[in-house]
Formats: C-alpha cells, structure tokens, sequence
C-alpha cells in the first residue's frame, strides 16, 4: 500500500475504518467456488506492517493474519490476532494486542490489551454490532495506569497538576447518543 497505490477501501466498503492514506504491506489470499447448487469461500489477510488512521487515531505498525471462513459474507473463525506497536490518541497507546472473531452480526472481541501511563488496559469480551445505531457494552480493566499524561493532554492541563495510577474495572455502554 503506497501513495497512489490500492488502499483497503478499494476491497471492501468493511475496510472503510482503515482510513486513506494507509501505508505498509499486506497480502490476501482467498478463493471463491461456487456450482449450481451452492458457493464456499474462504480467504487468510498477513498484514507484515500497516499503518494508517482509524478512528481512534493514527495506527503504527500493524500486523497479524486473519483468516476468513468466508468471503461472502466476510467471516473469521474466533481467535484470529492483530498487534500494533502504537495507536496515537490523546495519549499514546502502546504494544497493543487484540483477539477476535467476524461474524455476518458484528465484531466479536475476546480479549484485548495495551501499555498505558506505565500500567495496562485489558478490556474483557465484547462484541461491537455491524448494524448502524446499535448499542452495546464491555468492560475495561485498569492496572497502575498514571493518569498525570491524561490530565496533562486535557483542556485542564495548564491548570491541574494530577499524579495518581489507577487500578480498577469499569464497564461502559456505546450508544447512537
């Protein structure tokens, strides 16, 4: 994927959350059949280094295989495995690492961690709907994170000066509002 290159929405409008430009090396190889009676497909993504913006922020070094049970629609069996060196928000989010599964429904996250503040984020299984407006929920684990970077990169850090880790569980809800 280079300037001017094929870029990932150009595969499929599911690759909309990899924003353009998207830099780095990726391979696919996938197999539709089909006969009069019926259709199977199947297909495995290597990602050897990507990066690009989500919504999130920018994504360094991505990489990982998925492999999809389908094409049509795109499924992928629980226990495929994304890594990032670096998702950059308003603070920096480093060594990050999700497991999941792709249904025809939605997104379904076993698991998934990163550095933070000199502690970790861990959020506990959940799965993100496909369908638009859709809620859903999840849980996140906080360990040793130091909140002083948080507070420093707010609208409130020239005027508070905060040094605290947090450790603790916190579930939260996503909805259309």
């Amino acid at each position: 994927l280079e300037d001017g290159g094929l870029q990932p929405i150009g595969l499929s409008p599911l690759a909309a959350i990899v924003a353009s430009p998207a830099s780095g090396r990726a391979q696919f190889d996938g197999e539709i059949a089909w006969s009069p009676g019926a259709s199977t497909s199947h297909g495995t993504l290597n990602v050897e280094r990507m990066d690009f913006v989500s919504p999130m922020g920018p994504v360094v070094g991505l990489t990982g295989q998925v492999a999809f049970t389908s094409l049509i629609p795109p499924t992928a069996a629980p226990g495929q495995s994304l890594k990032a060196e670096a998702i950059n928000t308003l603070v920096p989010l480093t060594d990050v690492d999700i497991k999941f599964g792709l249904a025809t429904e939605g997104l379904s996250v076993e698991g998934a961690q990163l550095a933070v503040g000199g502690g970790t984020l861990a959020f506990e299984p959940f799965t993100v709907p496909f369908k638009a407006g859709a809620s859903w929920k999840g849980v996140l684990n906080f360990q040793g994170v130091q909140v002083k970077e948080l507070v420093e990169a707010s609208p409130f850090g020239d005027r508070v000066d905060l040094e605290a880790r947090l450790t603790g569980r916190v579930p939260f809800e996503v909805t259309p509002q």
